[in-house]
């Protein structure tokens, strides 16, 4: 990853078998929990290395009868883009199993994104997230930007702006970029000034809470 020293940090990426987090989810179920989620650095690679993947497990998961809700957490926009029908089928037929969708998007700039290495583009992400909008109206979907991440202009600051007045999330975390060693972003140029960072952050804060989303500046 160009910018995030979590991966750098992280063990090498293993998923449970599903028999296994169904049986820990039924667990939960007997033992009285109500509000389950599925949590990794990214869960929407859930499967890759045991041939199976994040829909799959869903759809095992919603057979489970009981009363319950599930986040999704730390979804990466690529998988719902790779997945977008499978999870569409999935979630209308769940709707009210489903309680929030997060959804780290990190900028509304295609140019920063590729900087970033996030191997998607903002017109799909917005076309999915859109389309999950309209068949599942009462869904929670959240994500996280960053601003002032290095080479960032105002008119690449200006297109996260456009993404949360069209998206409209219920929250949005933002992140202002620091350096970290070990991450690629060290040595790209022209980092933008900690002032005009942190005056990003305030604006796109008051910018959602306008819109009567949640909003808050890590």
């Amino acid at each position: 990853m160009y910018y995030c020293a979590i991966k750098l940090a992280m063990p090498k990426f293993s998923s449970y078998s599903q028999n296994e987090i169904i049986e820990n989810f039924r667990n939960g179920l007997n033992a009285g929990y109500k509000n389950f989620a599925l949590i990794a650095g990214d869960i929407g690679c859930y499967g890759l290395d045991i041939g199976t993947s994040l829909p799959k497990l869903l759809e095992e998961l919603s057979k489970v009868k009981g009363d319950y809700k599930i986040a999704l957490v730390d979804l990466n926009v690529r998988w719902l883009i790779k997945y977008h029908s499978e999870f569409l089928a999935i979630l209308k037929s769940n709707s009210t199993k489903i309680s929030t969708i997060i959804l780290p998007i990190q900028s509304g700039s295609d140019k920063i994104l590729k900087l970033m290495n996030r191997h998607y583009e903002i017109d799909d992400v917005k076309r999915c997230i859109l389309d999950l909008k309209k068949n599942l109206p009462g869904i929670s979907i959240e994500t996280h930007l960053m601003v002032g991440f290095p080479l960032e202009t105002n008119d690449d600051f200006s297109m996260s702006i456009r993404l949360v007045k069209e998206i409209q999330f219920s929250k949005v975390d933002i992140y202002k970029y620091e350096e970290r060693p070990g991450t690629l972003a060290l040595s790209l140029p022209e980092k933008v000034p900690r002032t005009q960072t942190n005056k990003r952050a305030k604006i796109l804060e008051m910018e959602i809470r306008n819109l009567g989303g949640r909003a808050r500046v890590l």
